[in-house]
This record gives structure tokens, sequence and C-alpha cells, in this order.
């Protein structure tokens, strides 16, 4: 049997007491764009899991809600194209990302908090030891604050060093792509490939790039931070080549292997 993909699905905020509609799911057109990079290895499409949010979010300490993952093997991929949000209660602003508060859901948001001290859409900072890997032009990429506004370019950065934070110019157009691939996400469970920039839009850029330059950057265990410059998308693109993906640059800053992990 193929390895398989099984995309986990974040949804958008619930509006007064409207239902979730199962094709409300973020993020389906990165999830087309990886698959297609990951069918080259042979895997192929297994089924969707929904992280569909409760009305309410539940107590901290209540029982999370289980995922049917009976298909899901260990040579499968768990897909999480959506910046997962760790640290949304705290620092999401207005735009957080609903937590589902599954128990996928969780070991997801363990696996990224190995990385990440902090990650909403405001703010992302490093973990000590993923900040000692970085080289020494982007030392200060320690922790980033990005503008609210789509598409979530750049405020500020700051090294975590004392010397306090840099501010970007206003029209910079830089932001952060992020990868994070796991062998495992639970003994004998399956990988998980999560990868995400700061707004939905420079996420299925940051996935086409992946696709089409650095696909082999998906295979590998690791952690990888990209930078991006995006172009201004107009306003009435008819595909990727006229949204502007040719003209979106994207550099490695870090690509670390598996183990970055084993530093935590």
């Amino acid at each position: 049997m193929a390895n398989r993909l099984y995309p986990f699905l974040f949804f958008h905020r619930r509006r007064f007491d409207r239902t979730v509609w199962l094709h409300d799911a973020r993020d389906l057109l990165a999830f087309c764009e990886i698959s297609a990079a990951l069918a080259e290895d042979g895997f192929r499409y297994g089924g969707p899991l929904f992280n569909i949010p409760p009305p309410e979010d539940p107590a901290p300490d209540a029982p999370r809600r289980r995922i049917d993952v009976g298909d899901v093997d260990g040579e499968d991929i768990i897909l999480d194209l959506t910046r997962a949000p760790l640290s949304d209660r705290e620092h999401g602003g207005r735009k957080r990302v609903p937590r589902g508060w599954t128990e996928v859901e969780d070991l997801i948001l363990e696996c990224l908090g190995n990385v990440f001290e902090e990650l909403s859409r405001s703010e992302a900072a490093l973990r000590s030891w993923v900040r000692a890997r970085l080289p020494r032009e982007f030392a200060d990429w320690g922790q980033i604050e990005f503008y609210s506004n789509h598409p979530g370019h750049i405020l500020r950065t700051n090294p975590r060093d004392g010397t306090g934070w840099r501010k970007r110019p206003r029209d910079s157009r830089t932001t952060a792509g992020y990868l994070l691939r796991v062998e495992h996400l639970w003994p004998g469970g399956p990988g998980l490939l999560a990868a995400f920039s700061m707004s939905g839009d420079t996420t299925l850029l940051w996935a086409r790039c992946l696709r089409t330059r650095f696909p082999e950057l998906l295979s590998k265990p690791g952690f990888v931070i990209a930078e991006l410059t995006v172009p201004q998308i107009p306003p009435l693109p008819t595909s990727l080549r006229e949204a502007g993906e040719e003209q979106c640059e994207a550099r490695i800053v870090l690509s670390a292997g598996p183990e970055i992990f084993a530093a935590s």
C-alpha cells in the first residue's frame, strides 16, 4: 500500500452560532501544492482530519476530543499547513486560529513547542537552542513581530541578546516561512509535516516555493526557516503566475536536522 497524506485541517472562527461547514477548512490550496510534491515520492491522498472548533472553548484541563485516525499508520504523514495556535490565547489578537481541542492538535502543538517559545499571528519567538543555530546575518530573527494586517510582513526583529528590537522599513515586503518535519507524531504513528507563513497568501506562496524550488526539504526530518520577499498581489489574479509566484524570493535562513529536537 502506498504511503498516504492526511491534511490536518483548522477552520475559520465561528461567527455567532453559525455551523462550521466542512468546506470552511483553511489553506486547502497549500495542501494541493505540498501533496503534489510528495506525490513524486509515492505518497497519495488518504483523507482529511477535521479539527473543527467547538462552539465554546473547554476548560484547559478538560479531556481532549479524539480524532478518527484509525486508518493512519507509521508510514503516513499528517500535513499541517496552517500556523497552529501555539500562543494565540495569549498573543493572538483578532486573528486567532480557533483551536479544535483535540488530542492530535495537542501533539502538533507539542512538536512546535520544541522549537518555538511563542507562535501567534503577530509573533514568532524561537527557543534558545534554535536561536543559537541562526547565521550571524539573521541573528535578530530569534524573535519576530509581524504586522497584524494582511499579508503579515515583518514589523521588527529582536536577537534576544539585550540589544532590543530592530524595526524594519515600512515598505519592506519580507516575511518568514517555516517548515517542521517530524518522523513520528506519536510512537509508531505517522510523521508530521507542518509548513506555514503568517497569512494564507504567504503560506500558499511558501508551499509553492517548497514544491518547485526546495522539494528535497519536504522529505528530511528537521526544522527550516526561510526569508520570503513577496510581491504585491494584484486585485484579480487568475493564476499563481499572475499573483507573482515568480517574483516571490525565498532564501533559506536555517536548515537544521533532527538533532535540533534533541537539544530540547
